[in-house]
């Protein structure tokens, strides 16, 4: 399914830009020597709240994400090579998914900050969408087109053939590493796949793992076109531009001057922000409660509502467009990582705004430092609502069924807990919305 939330925070994110400009300017009309004073300290503090993001949370964020993805490539031409030599062992398995759950992890972590490259570039879908369309690989990886995957060339084959996606980026890779909640074993890939959408016998090891190559080779050349179309070519890793050189990339947004990290760095000098309220506003509505309303409304919601059987009109629009999976749209099905993804993409606004990663406190030049500083009851509730998205979501983590599993089952406990992590990440989302409200008109 391609996302449609990243497009309604970005418009979300122009309209608000005008009545930040307004006022910013009553501000400074009304002569008050102390509010002028306050608004001075006001604008000074979000400069340095959206310097501090985009250095210290979006730039190492992409940059370990881009590393990661690179490892991740290396460890399955490893596999592949010693499965040739017959030195193929449950240990270089493992090594690989711990990779795989690694790099999946950084890009969870950066699903608060969607806006940008990832979403204008295509990048999200074309490394996110799910589910797999099983019926097609095994299509693929049984007809000559198969060939076309071997070697350099067919990471760029993989990447071009594939227009819906649904064979591409973390969910192709994660089938082949990961089945039913556990890692494959070393004598899976001697022998041939075993999934229904597969004719027995036919597809070896081998064949799975050329092209777990190439879909890996082309996420982590996606991943690098990320952390570059950020940084810029002078900051991000040499070894990732050439990378982006190599696939002919474009890593300068439409319309701008500038690698996107600087432009939103220099907001008040830029034609896209203009003010810092504006750079603001992009990092809590296109990016914060956008991804809390993915999560709640799509991640969990879709196939909540299909076990359910309260479907809404909306997801029979999509349905009728071909978009509609029902219980079948689940994130991370074969790892059985689904709660954990949601985890981290709460994790991921939690960076945002807390202005660091994995921070147990939030940092001096922070969106809750500055809401603290101006607002301390919407810092609290801020907090609050996100303590609580955080503490549903791990209650879903530990209970003893993954979400492809409760789904399935349509478990009645299991889909109270669902219920509420969904409850508690739309409540976040509102708190987001109305800190993002108060800021831009104070």
């Amino acid at each position: 399914m391609i996302k449609d939330f990243i497009k309604k925070g970005f418009y979300l994110a122009i309209l608000a830009i005008l009545p930040m400009g307004f006022t910013s300017c009553s501000d400074d009309d009304g002569g008050d020597d102390d509010a002028t004073k306050i608004e001075q300290q006001k604008q000074t503090a979000l400069q340095s709240v959206v310097n501090n993001y985009v250095s210290n949370v979006v730039y190492p964020t992409y940059t370990n994400l881009a590393n990661s993805s690179w490892e991740l490539y290396d460890l399955l031409v490893d596999m592949q090579d010693r499965l040739a030599a017959g030195t193929l062992t449950d240990s270089h398995v493992d090594a690989a998914c711990a990779k795989f759950l690694e790099a999946r992890a950084y890009w969870e972590e950066s699903e608060a900050w969607l806006y940008g490259p990832a979403d204008q570039l295509g990048i999200d879908p074309h490394i996110d969408t799910w589910p797999l369309d099983r019926s097609q690989l095994a299509e693929l990886l049984t007809s000559s087109n198969y060939e076309n995957l071997i070697g350099e060339t067919g990471i760029e084959y993989i990447s071009s053939m594939n227009q819906g996606d649904s064979q591409l980026g973390f969910h192709g890779v994660e089938f082949i590493l990961f089945r039913d909640g556990a890692n494959r074993t070393a004598d899976d890939f001697y022998g041939y796949e075993t999934d229904a959408a597969f004719t027995a016998g036919t597809v070896s090891g081998e064949k799975e793992l050329t092209y777990a190559i190439a879909v890996a080779g082309d996420l982590r050349d996606k991943c690098c076109q990320l952390e570059v179309a950020w940084l810029g070519t002078t900051n991000a890793a040499s070894t990732h531009v050439d990378r982006c050189t190599t696939r002919g990339f474009q890593l300068l947004l439409d319309s701008f001057d500038n690698y996107y990290g600087p432009e939103l760095i220099a907001a008040t000098s830029s034609d896209i922000f203009r003010t810092w309220r504006s750079a603001i506003n992009y990092i809590l509505i296109s990016g914060c409660s956008n991804i809390c309303a993915e999560v709640a409304d799509q991640k969990m919601g879709q196939a909540y509502r299909a076990a359910t059987g309260n479907v809404s009109d909306d997801d029979e629009a999509a349905k009728e467009e071909g978009e509609y999976y029902g219980k079948e749209y689940i994130e991370s099905p074969y790892s059985h990582m689904s709660f954990v993804d949601f985890r981290d993409n709460i994790e991921s606004i939690k960076n945002a705004l807390y202005g660091n990663i994995d921070g147990t406190s939030y940092a001096s030049n922070s969106i809750m430092a500055y809401l603290t500083t101006y607002n301390s009851t919407m810092a609290t509730e801020l907090q609050t609502a996100l303590d609580n998205s955080f503490t549903a979501i791990d209650a879903c983590i530990n209970y003893q069924y993954a979400f492809v599993q409760i789904i399935n089952n349509n478990d009645s406990q299991g889909l109270s807990l669902v219920n509420s992590a969904m409850n508690a990440v739309a409540s976040l989302d509102e708190v987001i919305s109305e800190a993002n409200d108060w800021i831009s008109k104070n």
